[in-house]
């Protein structure tokens, strides 16, 4: 019939109920403006290939320009 929608397969029933957890290699990480401004920024990051404190070159709207962010621990 038109406009319903087709019946789901255990594997779709299965996967809403137990999603999948998050990798421990990727943990969600909290990146703290440089300039002192308190800006933050929240990302993930991979922790074989960037074990050390991540530093990214992102935008600071309260200092108006592109400055280092530094994960805070």
């Amino acid at each position: 019939m038109p406009g319903t929608e087709p019946e789901k397969g255990e594997g779709e029933r299965r996967a809403e109920r137990y999603p999948m957890a998050r990798s421990t290699a990727r943990p969600v990480v909290r990146l703290r403006s440089t300039a002192g401004t308190g800006v933050t920024y929240v990302t993930r990051k991979n922790r074989l290939n960037d074990p050390d404190r991540l530093v990214l070159r992102k935008y600071d709207p309260v200092a108006g320009e592109h400055v280092a962010f530094r994960e805070e621990r």
